[in-house]
């Protein structure tokens, strides 16, 4: 009896959750500059609301915490582009529209107000370098605010979140790591426009307290799903680690390591829950990155069959 009573409730949760996001068409398109209400149903708020282009990459944030369907989008981008229409609630569901053309209009007034220049990162160089365990100025040009800043390594590989969400440049980052090594800073703007400093060297100094105090802790090393404990379509997953400093963040990577989906932030240890909402037969790999920017990944693995297939439908 309290088998059913947790599978039915399993299924309730899982049948709220479904998104789906209506794809704009006909008379009801995305305009040039025209305001087009974003539309859908199911899941559980609050919502991310985000435009891709016709590969699916990061264009722009429309809404971060929109609490419910319908949500006004002002459509800041010129007649006769692709775009396509994401959706993401708390729960990590995620849906997509169908790929649409941005209807011609008059209208340009909203062209002219994303045209702020392009957005130019100042390298550390000479007296403005990047010292170690020392405070560093991020600067730049351009661009329309909010600002969320990146450090990468010199393959462009993530490598610390140094800030969210920042109306202006400067930023102040704490130099955390240790001289002679590489990196560049990126910047993303709230259109969805990136600029990346030049490739620079953290310059040596007496001080290594910064170091000492993140060298503590062990590596994350994140188990990959498999035998007995694989993740199983529409079942619940734990995802488990260890080492690390907390919060961490959770993602699913698709086999080529691109993101898809964010299956908890701020998580405080291990295990974190994750209700397998991708079908069975599709691989993924798994990436926990702790509050000092270390990384784990798991291997790759394959999505297990099961009948249970009310958590799909997106």
């Amino acid at each position: 009896m309290f088998k059913a009573t947790l599978s039915l409730a399993v299924l309730v949760v899982s049948v709220t959750a479904q998104i789906t996001i209506n794809t704009p068409s006909g008379a009801l398109g995305a305009i040039q500059c025209a305001v087009y209400q974003v539309t859908w149903t199911g899941g559980t708020g609050p919502f991310d609301l985000r435009l891709l282009d016709s590969e699916q990459n990061f264009v722009e944030e429309i809404a971060s915490d929109a609490q419910s369907s319908p949500f006004q989008w002002t459509v800041n981008e010129p007649a006769g582009q692709d775009f396509i229409l994401s959706i993401h609630d708390t729960t990590g569901t995620t849906a997509t529209t169908g790929q649409f053309t941005i209807q011609p209009s008059s209208d340009t007034s909203c062209l002219n107000d994303t045209s702020s220049g392009d957005l130019t990162v100042n390298t550390p160089t000479g007296a403005t370098s990047a010292i170690q365990c020392e405070d560093y100025q991020i600067t730049w040009t351009g661009g329309n605010g909010p600002f969320d800043v990146y450090l990468l390594d010199d393959e462009l590989n993530l490598v610390e979140d140094i800030a969210d969400n920042v109306t202006s440049s400067p930023v102040l980052w704490s130099v955390n790591e240790p001289a002679g090594q590489n990196f560049t800073f990126a910047v993303f703007d709230a259109d969805g426009d990136s600029g990346i400093s030049g490739l620079f060297s953290i310059q040596d100094s007496s001080n290594s307290s910064c170091l000492n105090a993140s060298s503590t802790a062990s590596p994350i090393t994140v188990n990959t799903p498999t035998g007995a404990l694989g993740a199983i379509q529409c079942a619940v997953y734990q995802v488990t680690w260890t080492g690390g400093v907390g919060p961490f963040d959770i993602q699913l990577l698709d086999s080529e390591s691109n993101f898809v989906e964010e299956i908890a932030s701020d998580a405080t240890s291990s295990p974190v829950q994750w209700t397998v909402n991708e079908p069975a037969g599709q691989v993924f790999g798994i990436a926990v990155m702790d509050s000092t920017g270390d990384v784990g990944l798991t291997g790759q693995f394959t999505i297990q069959p099961s009948s249970n297939s009310s958590c799909l439908g997106n």
